[in-house]
């Protein structure tokens, strides 16, 4: 993600961060899951990453802002 597109998001705490992460932890998918639960799990840790990375950028470029 870029420095502008995490810019474009508003301000993302580190509450959200580890609670978006507890709800939706990285894991395998289990034999049991159909293709369809597979599918829209990995499109929840997308958005999550997504959050994530922004978070990191947010906070890595903070002192670097103008």
């Amino acid at each position: 993600m870029s420095q502008k597109e995490s810019d474009s998001l508003p301000p993302i705490s580190k509450a959200l961060v580890k609670a978006l992460e507890e709800r939706c932890p990285e894991k395998c998918p289990e034999l049991s899951m159909s293709e369809k639960e597979i599918w829209f799990y990995a499109g929840q840790r997308q958005i999550v990453r997504l959050i994530k990375k922004a978070y990191e950028d947010q906070n890595e470029n903070i002192l670097i802002k103008e």
